[in-house]
């Protein structure tokens, strides 16, 4: 209802992206396979999903903590939601939208996550972008 009911839904986007994980100061990607990676876009709120399976951190260089590249829509992020499930021997537990160029990074406990990145996460994102 209301004024501009019939246009709420122009903004209306969905579609996949391609993750790529890697060190804040690598500039290899880690080796991984993506099962499933899509968004939704409605407006300005963008909805992310994505399952990682069989990461190899080895395949990657750098010694900072791991950045999350490809976030569709997220040069600049306004506020997000984020939570991530690793299992067999994954050890990041959530992400975060962590620097100017939107780019997701991966924490344990709420700290920057720098050990070794290998096995499976599933994470879930939503955010507003400017």
């Amino acid at each position: 209802g209301g004024t501009g009911a019939a246009n709420k839904l122009d903004d209306y986007e969905e579609g996949t992206w391609t993750p790529d994980i890697r060190r804040n100061d690598g500039n290899v990607s880690a080796t991984f396979n993506v099962l499933n990676a899509s968004y939704v876009k409605i407006g300005a709120i963008v909805h992310i999903k994505a399952f990682i399976n069989t990461i190899s951190a080895g395949s990657s260089n750098g010694s900072q903590y791991w950045r999350l590249n490809g976030i569709p829509y997220a040069s600049d992020v306004q506020t997000y939601s984020a939570v991530a499930l690793a299992y067999n021997t994954t050890s990041a537990n959530t992400i975060y939208v962590g620097d100017a160029a939107g780019n997701g990074v991966f924490t344990v406990n709420g700290s920057v996550y720098t050990g070794s990145l290998t096995g499976q996460v599933m994470f879930t994102m939503t955010y507003r972008a400017a």
